[in-house]
């Protein structure tokens, strides 16, 4: 069987006795990847033709030949052995596209990709404010090489931060004394925020194998900077919020209340949650469940007790708990703006979110005699690490009160007083 005689597109003599035609003089690189010389009266240029699966083919125009008194220059000018790497170069590109594989450097821009992908997987649904968040990094340090990441580079963005009014919305700087020392330490923290949400696509970066460890693990946050100190509800605001929330609301109201869960995981909760027989509720907290462990059981006060066997009498188990008046499940997006109307009902300024609610529960749980492991354990934290941090705000009053739970140790206190100098 005769084969067929590929052109020669090799060196410029070769090229030069070619008739011009619009269709390119191909030649074969390897299977699935052509190389072509399209010659015009004027000038030739290379071409490509590679394939992309699925029985498609993708042409490109790749550079101008090295014709004539035209030198290759590697960029825009290419010898024969020039343009096959090129061809090369672009097959590869062409085939991570279409199999959804990465090419070239692994830059941080690629790792918040993964990390918002993998968040979406893990969550089942989309996180605005994470996209807005991992966008401002990709916008100011996205171009560059996580391998090439260095400590420098982070600090000298954490400064910028630091340094720039916030943004509005609109993507205006807020007007703001960038003088006043609270507008400095919330600027800080803001930077820290940005440092974590860096430091979570990196991690994940590493543990998915597409970096090794860097020296970004090593950056320290501003100290000195996070407010720590929850704000939570007084009992009077307490009622007025729930006087003011319509039934549905109320129902999910009073479950953040007597459970601290959060927002999400109330939503996602069922009837069958409830396990009144430990006087408890199942709580599957989102946030370590997608990292392996198990839900985790929050125990409940008499009047929790009370609320959830009202709440679950002659339900169906998979149910969810809490349901709007129109039958449908809550979803989290729904919460904000009757919760908002409620809060200005309630005259309670600032508006209180479900956070408030949780730290209400922590904090009047500690202040009525909880321990702080008990309080970690039904917010499903693993130590009282977090309770610490958050919740060291403790009135004086009741700290004082608490002191009077210190032990007596027996020590004997005679009638001799001190001298003090001046007498």
């Amino acid at each position: 069987m005769a084969t067929r005689k590929e052109p020669q597109i090799t060196t410029p003599n070769a090229r030069s006795k070619l008739k011009s035609r619009g269709a390119p003089y191909y030649r074969l690189v390897h299977a699935g990847l052509y190389l072509g010389y399209r010659k015009s009266k004027t000038a030739g240029r290379w071409v490509m033709r590679a394939y992309a699966g699925d029985k498609n083919y993708v042409v490109e125009t790749l550079a101008d030949a090295d014709d004539g008194e035209r030198q290759p220059d590697g960029v825009d000018v290419l010898d024969f052995q020039q343009a096959q790497d090129r061809a090369r170069e672009r097959e590869t590109e062409i085939r991570a596209d279409a199999t959804g594989r990465r090419f070239g450097p692994y830059t941080v821009a690629d790792a918040l990709d993964d990390y918002l992908r993998d968040k979406l997987g893990r969550e089942g649904r989309d996180s605005a404010e994470a996209r807005r968040r991992c966008g401002d990094i990709a916008a100011a340090i996205g171009e560059l090489e996580v391998g090439k990441l260095t400590k420098r580079d982070i600090r000298a963005w954490m400064e910028s931060i630091a340094n720039s009014p916030p943004r509005l919305r609109g993507g205006k700087f807020a007007q703001v004394d960038m003088s006043d020392p609270q507008v400095q330490r919330r600027r800080k923290d803001t930077a820290n925020r940005y440092l974590n949400d860096l430091k979570a696509a990196l991690n994940f970066a590493v543990e998915e194998d597409h970096v090794a460890p860097g020296a970004w693990r090593d950056v320290k946050p501003y100290k000195l900077v996070s407010q720590n100190r929850p704000r939570f509800l007084s009992l009077d605001e307490i009622t007025r919020l729930l006087n003011a929330c319509p039934p549905d609301l109320r129902a999910l109201v009073n479950g953040g209340l007597l459970t601290g869960a959060r927002r999400g995981d109330l939503v996602h909760m069922r009837v069958g949650d409830f396990v009144p027989e430990s006087q408890a509720v199942t709580i599957g907290n989102r946030k370590s469940r997608y990292k392996g462990k198990p839900p985790f059981l929050c125990y409940l006060s008499d009047e929790g007790l009370r609320f959830f066997e009202a709440h679950t009498a002659g339900r169906d188990r998979q149910e969810p708990m809490f349901l709007r008046d129109d039958g449908r499940s809550w979803r989290e997006d729904d919460i904000a703006r009757p919760l908002k109307a409620a809060n200005k009902a309630a005259k309670i300024k600032p508006a209180a979110s479900f956070n408030v609610l949780r730290h209400t529960y922590a904090s009047l749980s500690l202040m009525n005699g909880m321990s702080q492991m008990a309080v970690a354990q039904n917010l499903g934290h693993a130590d009282t690490r977090m309770v610490e941090k958050h919740y060291g705000h403790l009135t004086p009053d009741w700290r004082k009160e608490q002191a009077r739970h210190i032990p007596e140790f027996g020590i004997q206190v005679g009638n001799v007083e001190p001298i003090r100098s001046g007498r």
